[in-house]
């Protein structure tokens, strides 16, 4: 008689996706940021001048209805949406933490402001400039204008969030996003002063914060680390 001996079936290790499978929606995100603001710049000039009236407005968007549109769709529109999941990837690869916390709640209230202005923004080209109606295009500018500079002040808090969580080694992100992330955030909020006093004198400095943004958003979503990699790769900041 032969004892025979069952030999309980080996677990197969838990077999993970690769990592570009898994992390290719936030790289997209993070690209698509800044190609949706750049296709939108492209599309036709923009302007800064928070000063101008309904007259004004209609007499330089008149000639351009379609293309301001297709702007507003993709600046506010589609920028919004890619900026959604770069700030869900940073939450997610992110140590719990204030700055983890902060970084979600103003991301996605400059999210939900910016979603607010394409509607805003559809409204003041399609409605009132192509229906002519001076009163009603100042009023949506100056709302757009003044949700504008709300958006930049949660950006800037947004930035600065971000950063504070590498400064603290809670996220895997490029030591050269701390400088970056502070002149950014600065200069977001000298823009957030423009738009909202309305001020000409600080709203050109959208011209240096959002190229600084662009930067800084795309390599977020390029470079965060999810948390499980970063367990499975241990602790190398």
């Amino acid at each position: 008689m032969t004892d025979s001996t069952i030999t309980p079936p080996l677990d197969k290790p838990e077999q993970r996706p690769p990592v570009p499978a898994r992390r290719w929606p936030l790289r997209v995100a993070g690209v698509g940021y800044s190609v949706a603001w750049i296709i939108g710049l492209l599309l036709t000039s923009s302007s800064t001048d928070v000063t101008a009236d309904g007259s004004a407005i209609i007499r330089e968007d008149a000639p351009q209805t379609a293309t301001l549109t297709l702007q507003f769709l993709l600046t506010e529109g589609v920028a919004a949406l890619a900026l959604l999941i770069v700030v869900i990837g940073f939450w997610r690869a992110t140590e719990r933490g204030g700055a983890r916390s902060t970084a979600l709640i103003a991301g996605v209230m400059a999210v939900a402001v910016s979603l607010t202005q394409t509607v805003l923004g559809v409204c003041l080209i399609e409605i009132a400039v192509r229906g002519r109606n001076a009163s009603l295009a100042s009023s949506l500018t100056f709302t757009l204008n003044e949700l504008d500079g709300l958006k930049m002040v949660l950006l800037a808090v947004l930035v600065f969030a971000i950063s504070a969580a590498r400064w603290r080694r809670q996220v895997r992100l490029p030591l050269w996003l701390l400088p970056t992330g502070l002149v950014t955030g600065i200069a977001l909020l000298a823009s957030a002063i423009g738009y909202l006093a309305r001020s000409n004198a600080f709203s050109v400095a959208a011209w240096v914060s959002l190229p600084l943004l662009l930067i800084f958003v795309t390599a977020v979503g390029l470079c965060v680390r999810p948390v499980e990699q970063r367990e499975t790769l241990g602790d190398r900041r």
